[in-house]
């Protein structure tokens, strides 16, 4: 891989990053319409390596908050604000960690392709659209959403522990929008936490933005 292909990806990194659009996905175009060499996975991890590093000195203050919250959660203090938004982000990552694990020979291999790429662009970006006008139009609310969902969950799918266990995860998520309708952080709960990360689990697909989806959920 030579200093042009390198300094293509970085700049494609740098633009994608911080829209709703697939960076990894862009990243793995490239070689698939320029027929240069696929860099791998673990340039792909090192070029996002690079914007987290851009993020965290922009948000340094939210950063630096995570850390204290970190603190606070070492030393079992779980009620200021610093700590309930650690734990929010532990919640929402575990489901991240967990499909890794299984995904992880599909993502490095087998979903790099434009067949992938083709199908998680148009709909997760068309899921999107809808989600952004419907919210517009309030026809369905985050809430009835998750009723809807604990309702016509499938009996018969799953043995019945796993059943009870989706249930009452997605009970819990319903019951989560007690706070008033605009949120600053401080206001997302647990429910909204795990919602955010099953989400953004789908991320580890190439072609799956990871901002879009969580602007989805």
């Amino acid at each position: 891989m030579d200093w042009l292909q390198v300094f293509l990806l970085s700049v494609i990194q740098g633009i994608t990053e911080f829209l709703p659009i697939s960076s990894s996905g862009h990243l793995v175009l490239v070689p698939l319409v320029t027929g240069l060499p696929d860099q791998g996975v673990g340039f792909d991890i090192a070029l996002h390596m690079g914007t987290l590093l851009a993020v965290i000195f922009y948000f340094k203050k939210d950063f630096f908050a995570i850390l204290r919250g970190l603190l606070s959660v070492l030393q079992f203090k779980f009620r200021t604000d610093s700590a309930k938004l650690v734990i929010n982000l532990a919640i929402s990552t575990l489901p991240l960690v967990l499909l890794a694990l299984f995904l992880a020979d599909f993502v490095a291999d087998g979903a790099r392709n434009l067949a992938v790429l083709a199908t998680t662009s148009i709909c997760f970006g068309i899921l999107l659209y809808l989600s952004d006008w419907a919210a517009k139009q309030k026809i369905f609310t985050f809430m009835n959403m998750m009723a809807a969902a604990a309702d016509i969950w499938p009996t018969w799918f799953f043995p019945k522990y796993y059943r009870k266990t989706a249930k009452v995860i997605l009970m819990g998520a319903r019951h989560a929008v007690r706070a008033p309708s605009k949120k600053d952080i401080t206001q997302v709960l647990w429910g909204h936490a795990l919602v955010f990360g099953l989400f953004q689990a789908l991320a580890i697909i190439p072609g799956t933005t990871r901002s879009g989806i969580c602007m989805t959920a």
